[in-house]
């Protein structure tokens, strides 16, 4: 009998357990917030991003890190919880110009952001106009495009930093990981005002789904006209 009780009591903190994996999830969505715009080596650049668990719920607490590389020159920077949940900040400085590849890991996921072209280190001249420029709205600021026309090349950029790969399939972007719990976008054939509708209420309209959910990122005009020109690119 007591061995009897003793086999249940294990088979119940099993169970317990698995179920406790299964609700925790074993990945999350990492979405950035801004695409680095005038970034020149030996200037800080900070970027924020946002994780969210099954892309839902708001992850605080989370050891996050950001890798480059640019040939055989390498960096690591730790990131940090903002006072807002579920967003970090890191502050990145690049030695040396080039095109530097770079990721975003948190939670499990180590997840591959647009390449940064990194320009020349400019002069203390050059540095103090870019930002009298940006002061009185002469420049684009370093940390929004908002203004810069849209492309279809931007809009894969846009598809691959907002984290929209994860749960949705296109066959031009790969990624080493997807749930396509979403709809596959390879053959998206919706016009340009469905998806700024969609997009602006994404949370509201899927809410009630059982099959997948969505959070409303926030997008610019700018940045929904780039991903409708990379989504309606080949058709």
């Amino acid at each position: 009998m007591k061995k009897i009780v003793v086999v249940f009591f294990v088979l119940m903190l099993l169970a317990f357990a698995w179920s406790g994996t299964g609700q925790a999830g074993g990945w999350a969505v990492i979405t950035l917030h801004e695409l680095p715009q005038d970034v020149h080596a030996g200037e800080p650049v900070t970027v924020r991003f946002s994780v969210r668990q099954h892309g839902k719920h708001p992850m605080e607490g989370l050891e996050t890190t950001i890798r480059a590389s640019n040939g055989n020159r390498s960096l690591s920077v730790r990131g940090a919880e903002s006072n807002q949940t579920g967003v970090y900040t890191a502050t990145l400085t690049f030695p040396t110009a080039g095109e530097w590849a770079w990721s975003i890991s948190a939670f499990t996921m180590d997840v591959p952001m647009p390449a940064i072209t990194v320009g020349a280190p400019r002069t203390a001249f050059e540095r103090l106009l870019a930002s009298w420029r940006n002061a009185w709205g002469r420049h684009i600021p370093a940390a929004y495009a908002q203004d810069a026309p849209s492309s279809a090349a931007e809009g894969k950029r846009i598809f691959l930093a907002k984290g929209c790969w994860t749960c949705h399939h296109h066959a031009q972007v790969a990624g080493s990981f997807s749930t396509n719990n979403g709809p596959d976008l390879t053959t998206f054939a919706k016009d340009a005002e469905f998806l700024h509708a969609w997009l602006r209420n994404a949370e509201q309209l899927t809410k009630s789904r059982q099959e997948w959910w969505m959070p409303t990122l926030e997008l610019s005009d700018n940045e929904i006209d780039a991903l409708y020109l990379f989504l309606r690119a080949d058709q």
